[in-house]
This record gives C-alpha cells, sequence and structure tokens, in this order.
C-alpha cells in the first residue's frame, strides 16, 4: 500500500513539472525526488537498527546481563559461606546459594551460549575446590570450636570464586566496548552514504542532510550514552565486590572481638569506626539499652540519614546503627562527593546492625550465663557457688587485716512435713516467700541503726537451708541483731494451699577467729550451731562455741563406739528384777 501511494504521487509530481520545466527538469526533479525519498528510507532503517541495537544491549538475557549476574551468584555464595564460618548461617544456606549458582550457569544468553560453558575457564576450577572443600563440612550451623578451622579451609576457594567473578565483569567490559565501537562505525558508514546521496540532490537535500545527520548525531549519542552507562555499572560492580570483600575481613575481626568476650561498648566502637571508614568518613552511631559508641569526632550536630535497627529477640530490646551527615556538608551542596553508591551504603549499614546484634546476643547471653552460675533460679537469691567465692574473697581480705566476717545459718523446721503433706509446689511457694522475708529481714536491719557500715550476701545454700554472709566492725552484734530480726520474721503465719502454716527457724552463727578462718571451718562452725538451737527448740538464733564442737565429736564417736560393739560383741547384758516385797515375786 504504502509503495503505491508513492508511485502515485510521483506520477502527479511527473506530469506537474512536466507541464512547467520540460521533460529534462522533470527527469531532474524525479531523481531529486528518488534521492529525497531515499534519504528517508535511509533514516528510517538506521532509527530502526539502532532501537535494534539498543533493546539488543538492555536484554535480560545479553552476556553483559548474564555475566553480571553470575557475578553476583558468586559473590552471594561466597558471604553466604562466610556467614556460616561463624555460624551465622547452616550448611543449608551455603548449599541453596551454590544450587542457585548453578542455576545461573545454566542460563542461555541471547546468542544461544550457555552460562557455564562461556565462563567454564573461569568459574571451572574454582567451583570445583569450592565443592571439594566443602563436601566434608558438618550438616546445620558450625559449632564454636569448628568455626576457626573451616574459616581457614573455606579462605582460599572464596578468595578465587571471587577473583573469577571479577575476570568474568573485566571480560564483559572488553566485549561491550568492542560491540559498542561495532555500533559507531555502522552508524559512520550510515552517515557518509546519506551525505554521498545529498550530494548527489545538492539543491533538495540539504535540508533533509540537516535532518538526517541530526538523526544520526542522536542515534549516536546515545550509543556513546549506553557504552558509558554500562562502563560505569561495571566500576560500581568491581568497586563495590573489593569493598565487599574488604568488609568481610573487617568483620571476621570484630567476629573475633566477640568471641574472645570484649565489652560490649568496645566491640560497639569497633563496628562504629567500621561503618564510618566504608561510609567516607560520615558519623555513624551504635547503641542498645544505655550502651552507645560513636565513630570518630561526633560535635552532636549531625543530622540523620539513615537508620538500621536490630532486635535482640530474647530479651526483648532494641538498638539501632545511625549514621549522620555534617551539617557543613549538606549546607555546601557537598553530598555527591562520595564514592560509596547508596545500595553499597545500605547494604554496610545493615551488615553493620547484624554485626552489632550479634555482639549483643553474645553479650547477653554470657550476661544470662554468668547470673544463672550465681543464682538460685527458684528464688534469685545468690546460690552456694557463688556464696563460697565471696566468703573466700572476704575472709582474705578479713585475714589480711579487714573488718569481721560471720556467717548466718538458716535451717526451716518442719520442712520436710510441708513437702509430704502439702506437696512439692508448696514447699516452692514456702521457700519463694521465706526468701522475700530475709529480703524484707535483711533491708531493714540494713536502714536500721544497728546495720551501719554492714555488709550482708544473702543466699540460698540448698533445699531449706539459707546462708547469711555478714562482714562488719562490729560483727557479732550485727549478726545477732540480724538473727533475731529473721527469728521474729520467721514466726509470721503463711497461707498454703488455704492452710494456715506456722514454719520456725534454727539459726546458727559462726564467727571468724584464727581458728576458723576458712570457708569450710566458717560453714561446719555455722551448721554446728544452727543444729544447737534446733536442739535446744529456742526458736532463736545460737551462737557457735567451742563446746558444741566436742559435743557433737563426743557424739559421733559414741555412735562409732557403739556401732563396732555390736560387731565384736562386747555387749554383757545384766538384769536387775524388780521383785515385789510382800510376794518376793519378780514383776
Amino acid at each position: 500500500m504504502e509503495s503505491k501511494a508513492l508511485q502515485h504521487s510521483a506520477t502527479d509530481s511527473g506530469t506537474a513539472l512536466k507541464r512547467v520545466f520540460g521533460p529534462i527538469p522533470v527527469a531532474l526533479s524525479l531523481i531529486v525526488l528518488c534521492g529525497v525519498i531515499g534519504l528517508l528510507l535511509l533514516s528510517i532503517q538506521d532509527g530502526r537498527a539502532s532501537d535494534q541495537v539498543f533493546q539488543r544491549l538492555n536484554r535480560s538475557d545479553s552476556p553483559l546481563q548474564v555475566a553480571s549476574a553470575t557475578s553476583r551468584d558468586t559473590i552471594n555464595l561466597a558471604q553466604i559461606t562466610r556467614a556460616w564460618t561463624v555460624g551465622s548461617g547452616t550448611r543449608r544456606d551455603v548449599q541453596i546459594a551454590r544450587a542457585g549458582l548453578a542455576n545461573r550457569l545454566n542460563v542461555t544468553d541471547s546468542f544461544g551460549v550457555k552460562g557455564g560453558e562461556a565462563f567454564d575457564s573461569f568459574f571451572g576450577q574454582p567451583l570445583d575446590e569450592f565443592d571439594q572443600a566443602f563436601a566434608g563440612a558438618p550438616s546445620g550451623s558450625l559449632p564454636v570450636e569448628d568455626q576457626d578451622v573451616w574459616a581457614d579451609i573455606m579462605t582460599e576457594p572464596l578468595r578465587n570464586l571471587e577473583d573469577a567473578a571479577k575476570q568474568v565483569l573485566t571480560k564483559q567490559q572488553y566485549l561491550a566496548d568492542g560491540n559498542a565501537l561495532e555500533i559507531v562505525n555502522e552508524n559512520k558508514q550510515l552517515s557518509w552514504l546519506q551525505l554521498l546521496v545529498a550530494i548527489a540532490v545538492v539543491a533538495v537535500s540539504g535540508l533533509l542532510f540537516v535532518l538526517v545527520w541530526t538523526v544520526a548525531r542522536r542515534n549516536f549519542r546515545r550509543a556513546n550514552k549506553i557504552l558509558s552507562d554500562e562502563q560505569a555499572q561495571l566500576k560500581r560492580s568491581l568497586f563495590e565486590i573489593e569493598q565487599l570483600k574488604e568488609f568481610g575481613n573487617d568483620e571476621s575481626r570484630i567476629l573475633q572481638l566477640v568471641l574472645s568476650g570484649s565489652s560490649l561498648q568496645s566491640v560497639f566502637s569497633e563496628i562504629a569506626d567500621l561503618a564510618s571508614i566504608y561510609s567516607a568518613g560520615r558519623p555513624f552511631r551504635v547503641s542498645l539499652d544505655g550502651v552507645e559508641s560513636r565513630s570518630g569526632e561526633f560535635l552532636g550536630h549531625e543530622i540523620l540519614e539513615m537508620s538500621w535497627p536490630f532486635e535482640i529477640e530474647r530479651s526483648k530490646k532494641t538498638g539501632v546503627v545511625q549514621k549522620f551527615l555534617w551539617r557543613a556538608e549538606i549546607e555546601e551542596h557537598d553530598l555527591l562527593a562520595r564514592p560509596e553508591s547508596t545500595a553499597s551504603n545500605i547494604d554496610i549499614g545493615r551488615r553493620c546492625a547484624e554485626l552489632a546484634q550479634i555482639a549483643a546476643s553474645d553479650s547477653w547471653a554470657r550476661q544470662k550465663l554468668k547470673y544463672e552460675a550465681s543464682h538460685d533460679p527458684l528464688t534469685g537469691l545468690c546460690n552456694r557457688a557463688f556464696l563460697e567465692q565471696r566468703m573466700s574473697h572476704v575472709l582474705d581480705e578479713r585475714n589480711s587485716g579487714g573488718t569481721g566476717v560471720a556467717l548466718i545459718f538458716c535451717d526451716i523446721d518442719r520442712f520436710k512435713l510441708v513437702n509430704d503433706s502439702l506437696g512439692h509446689k508448696a514447699g516452692d511457694r514456702l521457700l519463694v516467700n521465706l526468701a522475700e522475708w530475709l529480703r524484707s529481714a535483711v533491708d531493714g536491719f540494713l536502714r536500721s541503726p544497728s546495720g551501719k557500715a554492714t555488709d550482708i550476701l544473702l543466699s540460698r545454700f540448698g533445699g531449706d537451708e539459707f546462708v547469711l554472709l555478714c562482714t562488719s566492725d562490729h560483727v557479732i552484734e550485727a549478726a545477732l541483731a540480724l538473727g533475731l530480726r529473721i527469728s521474729e520474721l520467721s514466726r509470721r503465719p503463711i497461707q498454703l494451699e488455704g492452710i494456715e502454716t506456722f514454719t520456725d527457724m534454727s539459726i546458727g552463727i559462726a564467727v571468724a577467729n584464727d581458728q576458723a578462718n576458712t570457708v569450710e571451718s566458717l560453714l561446719r562452725n555455722a551448721d554446728v550451731a544452727m543444729y544447737r538451737s534446733k536442739a535446744l527448740g529456742l526458736g532463736g538464733p545460737v551462737l557457735y562455741s567451742g563446746e558444741d564442737e566436742t559435743d557433737r565429736l563426743e557424739h559421733l564417736q559414741t555412735n562409732t563406739l557403739l556401732r563396732r560393739a555390736f560387731e565384736r560383741d562386747e555387749f554383757r547384758l545384766h538384769l536387775q528384777p524388780i521383785i515385789e516385797f510382800s510376794t518376793l515375786r519378780v514383776v
């Protein structure tokens, strides 16, 4: 249809020109018209060819796009593997990333070439080395003791994979440069052809030549822009790959600080400095529940730009990594003078937040374990291990001329009866209530005049036994006063299972001296005094004396002798009958 319309137009124009100019001008006019039509056809062809080239360069299955995607998947595999070597991932995560890279290598580009075939010279050997090194990895997350070993095993394979990714991007950049040069040469050839046609039709084709030249220039600029964008993208990708590689080394250093038990404050400070280094020196702040660290010079006038919150799930606490901008920098419109891209900036902030989360979780877990190791889970009081550790410390100070030390040993009377009659849950509630009473007794004593300059540690020694460690310059008076206060409080009634119950305490007090200056001797003396209180049934504190120990030793020796007497047949039975005198009968 289009060709027929052009023929009719040419015929009408030729008839009109014949009437005005004669046969030769008409022939020349037809030649000029054909030249104009030729120029138009050439321009249309040039535009379509440029659009096809633009679409070909930007197709998702172009060799350059396939190479970029393959490099990203390779870097992703390296990052996930490093996270696995520090215990932040599982073996399955690495296997999934490896399978994703394998699928990517099976993708076919626009020329029908699979990525695995195109990049085999780059990825073949590094992938084999990676698979061989990872084949013996244990399932699940790595234990802490195996993380350094696997980090050393995987270092070389991961480095080779990253180098292969960089080489693929470099090669595709070179090919992209060659394709762009070929496009430019084709455009130049079309432009010269248009110029020759324009010279042949000098009178009419001047304006048309300018138009065609303008189109050619536009296409040339478009091709140059595509090439420049691709080069800039490749440079950014290479820069980010190198930056992330260096960042991974610094991440490992900070994780080593976490594993070594460094304070949360110092680890947060390292994280803030690390984030600042990889963000062109911008100020960073890391904070969580009162612990805060800042990078470099922080004037307090900075403007918040980005935030990355992180949460410690087990403690229900939320922290944040924040990036700031200098106020003067914003006023001078210097925000574009930054080497890092927004994407890498966000990724560094996110990874720093993950580091802070790991450090905070580790610190919380260490504090939790330390607390559980030194406290009774039922009452929340200090346990026996912590008490003995503290006793050893204060006795060393006392033996070096420090303050006096006393031990108050409390045992609940009839506790077994409560357990047997009301159940162990009621017994646990009784222990919890008594622990609260003891706390209130200690608090009240410390606020009283007798409690001045006195230090008291309350602990559950085990079972139904509570022990108070008392240090003071007037330790005997303080221990007796505290023992009396505890004795009074223990006589209060307690409601257990709807039944009002009374529980007394047997209280023994032992004071450290030159003969009893060790943990074992002081505990033994307090225990002896407590049993003396239980035997007397006074319901009040009993102060240890050497006579209690002598009586206890004599009782122990007598019991031993009696047991041996049965074995040695040392008993002699003598009968003394009772006789009724009136009848002289044995009754």
